[in-house]
């Protein structure tokens, strides 16, 4: 479907940037973990908590659906990491008070 091809483009670019070099003299290390949501609020939940257990990020890339970044956004705030949506384009992101660890890439609605 178009939200699995969205998703796997986004993976491939996160893979790209693992082996950008950084300042002169030296290389960032990123560590990716891949977690898939199928487009549904709920499962995103559970993924996202699957991700703070096992990974313990310190920040989550993705997702591509508002309606995921809209419901995982609060669970990853209160455990201070932030969200950053690279296609999430719901209004409702934009309330900070709500939504205080989330950034995105991409204007909103």
């Amino acid at each position: 479907n178009g939200a699995h091809a969205r998703n796997c483009r986004f993976v491939k670019e996160c893979e790209a940037l693992l082996s950008v070099p950084a300042l002169p003299g030296g290389y960032v290390q990123l560590n990716a973990s891949v977690f898939e949501t199928q487009g549904l609020p709920e499962v995103g939940v559970l993924q996202a908590q699957a991700c703070v257990n096992s990974a313990e990020p310190a920040a989550v890339l993705g997702f591509t659906l508002s309606s995921v970044s809209v419901i995982v956004a609060p669970l990853l705030s209160s455990q201070g990491i932030p969200l950053v949506g690279h296609s999430a384009t719901s209004n409702e992101l934009s309330n900070s008070f709500l939504h205080s660890m989330f950034v995105r890439t991409c204007p909103a609605d």
